[in-house]
């Protein structure tokens, strides 16, 4: 089946199909690793308006079997901060309907982002994962990214 699935670049036609599926990835991370999201936010005139900027002016990737988008990726290529030597994107998010799941095809998505980054002068790439997402860490590290920082919060 994997052979069969098509990365592409994502058009403004495919909007309210991401904007689907991080609403789904929203609905995961809010019900088991973060109750700080808003509910719903991604089909939100927030999220159209942040999914719309993404596709206009960064990286939004999607998987399609048979034209129909299965799942998508979206990152951004950064440019190189005055205080680091190294040039990073950044994997902002990224969502796979659940019966496609564990099938290599985030996998293949993550890797045409990492293509797109080599072509264009990119030397890391960044993604941040729930820290009780044991799956997607796992996922993560299974394509070589190592834990690299550590991010802390306190509810005042």
């Amino acid at each position: 089946m994997m052979e069969n699935v098509i990365i592409k670049r994502a058009k403004l036609d495919d909007l309210y199909e991401i904007q689907s599926l991080n609403n789904e990835l929203f609905n995961i991370e809010l019900k088991n690793y973060d109750n700080s999201l808003k509910e719903n936010w991604p089909i939100s005139i927030d999220g159209e308006d942040y999914f719309r900027g993404k596709i206009l002016n960064d990286i939004v990737l999607m998987a399609c079997l048979k034209d129909e988008p299965i799942g998508y990726l979206a990152g951004t290529l950064k440019t190189q901060y005055s205080y680091n030597k190294t040039i990073q994107a950044e994997i902002d998010n990224m969502c796979l309907k659940e019966e496609y799941r564990h099938l290599g095809i985030g996998k293949k998505l993550v890797k045409a982002f990492m293509d797109i980054c080599i072509d264009s002068g990119i030397n890391e790439i960044k993604v941040v994962a729930s820290f009780g997402n044991k799956s997607a860490v796992h996922f993560y590290k299974e394509l070589g990214f190592e834990e690299s920082e550590i991010t802390l919060k306190q509810k005042i």
